[in-house]
């Protein structure tokens, strides 16, 4: 690496450049050495990662953008292409904000079959609820205690849309 290149860098206009949405590459042409040079220089200032950051943003802004404004159906795939690395891009860099979304699991510890049961129940009321009367009729029954088993049956009352122990 050659250190001696980079003396006359100018950390903070660097920096700025980067959160401007530049890549380091072409930084270092100007000095003569590599984008790695560059990313080593400026790696331990602290605005560096936040730099990278608004860096990821401003090259996904530019790739959206490109395919929102292309009016060339033959450019098109060019820009959907380079929206797509620009959003890979900054997935990779700041994974947080732009990286993929992991679906959120509830899991309900001490919930019983019976509660699951009833709350299963209630949605599925409340989506027959939107159904016309004539196209489901009502159900009216009484809860029952099964002779075999001795377990209690939850019935729904339709009617009043509630669930009966």
């Amino acid at each position: 690496m050659n250190q001696g290149a980079l003396a006359t860098l100018d950390i903070e206009k660097a920096i700025d450049r980067i959160a401007n949405g530049e890549v380091s590459e072409d930084i270092a042409k100007e000095f003569g050495v590599t984008g790695r040079a560059v990313r080593f220089q400026l790696s331990s200032h602290p605005s560096y990662a936040q730099a990278v950051k608004d860096q990821a943003e401003v090259i996904a802004e530019r790739g959206v953008k490109a395919v929102l404004t292309c009016e060339d159906t033959e450019r098109l795939p060019i820009a959907r292409a380079r929206a797509d690395i620009g959003l890979r891009w900054a997935a990779a860099r700041d994974p947080e904000r732009w990286g993929p979304r992991q679906p959120q699991v509830v899991i309900a510890i001490g919930a019983g079959v019976e509660s699951v049961l009833v709350d299963a129940a209630g949605a599925l009321l409340a989506k027959l609820s939107t159904v016309a009367p004539q196209q489901c009729p009502q159900i009216e029954q009484e809860t029952a205690l099964d002779e075999d088993d001795g377990a209690t049956h939850h019935v729904i009352d339709q009617s009043d849309q509630s669930v009966k122990p």
